[in-house]
């Protein structure tokens, strides 16, 4: 049961303003992720996330007021739950399980096979609730830093040079290690495009190493790497990291929710890049 005083609305019903003042409350106290969205910001992101606002949830008071908030996005019959969160005074009162209820029945109208969500391995209550809601772990996803503190790498022995995002992204299937989790799919990349810039390392005139990155102030997101089938990949992906960062050397760089089996992360934790989050990405069946 929820406090008598909330209740719950489809997110499609609800002014935008409202909506993006609850995600941001919702994340207030949130150190580990910090968020921080304008409302244009937030309708980019959920367009390329392919959220389905009519599934989704808003959580008022009756003055209302937002209390919670949870997306669900659709994409062919899989599901995932983000930006979930309830606002810090209204936790521990059944809200959230009764979100988390509303986005699981509205993933089983649209007849999903299954939804996944992510949650900080610190975030324990969270984690409890989603076990007994059924979901389970099946990997974990680590987000790295490099500041220029830790000084400049050895020269590369191939340069990346600028390339089109847009050609990049179309050698991503094949080229990377583990299934990307749902924010680093090519359908949420896409939206993403016209504001990145392309990088790419050659060999003998062909591509085998490629970075989508953005930069924001001082800091370098590295929005998505990947490099061919090769025997060498790791020293491909060693120097594709090493040139970027001899290209902004004076920008910290980050990449967010690489696969814990990727071997990617051994190349970064060889180059002094420090993991920063430590995230499970879960999974509820609900084809069973």
């Amino acid at each position: 049961m929820i406090p008598s005083n909330v209740h719950l609305i489809p997110a499609d019903t609800a002014d935008w303003n409202l909506l993006t003042e609850a995600q941001n409350q919702g994340f207030s106290d949130c150190s580990a992720v910090p968020f921080h969205t304008t409302v244009c910001q937030l309708q980019e992101l959920l367009e390329a996330w392919d959220v389905d606002l009519s599934g989704s949830v808003l959580a008022l008071t009756k003055e209302e007021r937002p209390v919670g908030i949870g997306w669900l996005g659709v994409r062919e019959a899989r599901g995932w739950i983000g930006g979930f969160a309830v606002i810090p005074e209204w936790r521990r009162q059944g809200i959230g399980r009764a979100m988390l209820n509303w986005l699981i029945k509205a993933a089983q109208q649209r007849h999903l096979n299954f939804v996944t969500l992510e949650v900080s391995e610190e975030n324990r209550p969270a984690i409890a609730l989603y076990q007994a809601s059924g979901f389970r772990i099946q990997r974990e996803l680590l987000s790295w830093e490099r500041s220029p503190e830790m000084g400049t790498l050895p020269v590369p022995p191939m340069k990346a040079e600028r390339a089109s995002p847009q050609a990049l992204l179309s050698y991503f299937n094949a080229w990377h290690f583990e299934p990307p989790c749902w924010q680093q799919e090519p359908k949420s990349l896409q939206a993403r495009l016209k504001r990145c810039a392309g990088w790419v390392i050659a060999y003998a005139g062909e591509p085998v190493a490629y970075a989508l990155t953005s930069a924001h102030g001082q800091q370098l997101e590295i929005i998505d790497t990947g490099a061919a089938p090769d025997p060498e990949v790791l020293s491909l992906m060693r120097a594709l990291l090493q040139s970027l960062q001899l290209l902004h050397m004076d920008y910290t760089l980050t990449l967010s929710n690489i696969p814990a089996n990727d071997p990617l992360n051994r190349v970064l934790a060889a180059l002094g890049f420090q993991v920063t989050l430590r995230l499970y990405e879960m999974r509820l069946d609900l084809s069973l």
